[in-house]
């Protein structure tokens, strides 16, 4: 069933938004400033006829200077690769402007120094890990689970190492099976490593979603992890768990729990949706925690679930800009991990109405323009990525406003 909502690794950015803007005068580093055009002094003597009749004895222009500017002319835009930012690319257009495109969330990261393509694809290291090609999270995925390890997670000097322990319920505990992971694009998988249960973790730039999907209820609905990190965690009133450094600055974020079933709405695309998951979080030693992520039993077991489940247990760096409100939940802050739409398999933010379940949706988005200043804008352009529509033969204006309060 998870097969037929896999999308290609490449459409992890569903969310993605872009602003793209036509500038003549960006202050770029290493760029040399464009002259403005020469405007003749309102004082000059020259007339009118004497300018025309200079430039008609100007010379022609030589064959293979035109041959330059046409082809110049007809150049496809080229990036100015030390201009990157992690949210931004600047293209030289070839004809004395410039194409900004700001993005809302990163689209580069830090690699050997350099800015790179953000590439969340799982590959197999030297190490004999399997890790994501470029991202700001990096994760390093065990080839095989060893006593239940079988990934860490790293953001520059910090660490969380994560063992699985046992899973727990009203038919007792059990141990995971040593199993070997499959891995294809962003996805890998522990199969079987419960009986009837899956591991699977899907990898994005700054989060990695975690799910166990059980294929039917076996009467275990509790999971424990063995976490062991250099960082401090907290359970916070919303249910979810902060990981902060010596300095108290949060560095992960394990988002609230939740679970969903298979039973997509086909018209809404909306998946049956739980939030009866908690975390629960205890020290062990000095690095060492006992994670425990129990789902609600009664809602396993309700006839009308429709299974394989996925419980969620994800971990994202704490940098999402966008949100989006729904009047149908008015007290829910939909950002971060709370952006997962499990109907589409990706990170979304709505917009409409639809019915009275899913309420009226209004997404909020922060693009950084910051260093536009001093630029003339001849331009701008909203560009966004519809990956469902409630009713796909009718069309919708979208409109934007700015947020003052």
């Amino acid at each position: 069933m998870e097969g037929k909502k896999q999308r290609k690794w490449y459409q992890y950015l569903i969310q993605l938004i872009v602003v793209a803007l036509i500038v003549t005068s960006i202050p770029l580093n290493g760029l040399a400033e464009t002259a403005p055009p020469f405007t003749p002094s309102p004082n000059s003597e020259q007339s009118p006829e004497v300018e025309k009749k200079e430039e008609q004895e100007l010379p022609a222009p030589h064959p293979d200077q035109l041959k330059k500017d046409k082809a110049k002319a007809q150049a496809s835009p080229t990036e100015i690769v030390e201009e990157r930012t992690e949210t931004e690319k600047v293209f030289d257009n070839n004809d004395g402007t410039f194409t900004k495109r700001v993005y809302t969330e990163p689209i580069h990261a830090e690699k050997d120094g350099k800015l790179e393509e953000v590439s969340p694809k799982l590959v197999e290291a030297p190490n004999e890990k399997i890790v994501t090609e470029n991202t700001t999270l990096e994760p390093e995925f065990e080839k095989a689970t060893q006593d239940g390890k079988y990934v860490q997670f790293k953001v520059k000097d910090h660490t969380i190492q994560y063992k699985l322990i046992s899973a727990n319920g009203e038919k007792g505990e059990i141990k995971p099976s040593p199993v070997t992971a499959t891995h294809e694009n962003n996805t890998v998988w522990y199969k079987g490593v419960f009986p009837n249960i899956d591991l699977k973790s899907t990898t994005f730039n700054e989060n990695v979603k975690e799910d166990f999907v059980l294929r039917e209820y076996t009467g275990h609905h509790i999971f424990t992890f063995a976490l062991e990190t250099d960082l401090t965690p907290s359970l916070q009133e919303d249910g979810s768990i902060d990981f902060q450094d010596e300095k108290k600055e949060k560095v992960f974020t394990l988002p609230k729990p939740y679970m969903n079933d298979s039973n997509v709405d086909q018209q809404s695309g909306e998946a049956v949706t739980s939030d009866a998951v908690r975390y629960n979080i205890e020290k062990k030693d000095e690095k060492t925690y006992t994670l425990t992520v129990t789902a609600d039993p009664q809602w396993l077991q309700a006839p009308e679930r429709k299974y394989p489940v996925y419980v969620d247990p994800s971990i994202e760096l704490d940098n999402f800009e966008n949100a989006y409100a729904s009047s149908a939940y008015p007290t829910v802050n939909y950002s971060g991990g709370k952006l997962w739409d499990s109907g589409q398999n990706a990170y979304t933010l709505k917009v409409g109405y639809y019915d009275g379940t899913s309420g009226t949706n209004f997404s909020f988005i922060k693009p950084d323009v910051s260093n536009l200043k001093g630029a003339k804008i001849e331009s701008a352009t909203f560009h966004a990525y519809a990956v469902w529509h409630y009713y796909a033969n009718q069309p919708n204006g979208v409109w934007l406003d700015e947020v003052t309060s």
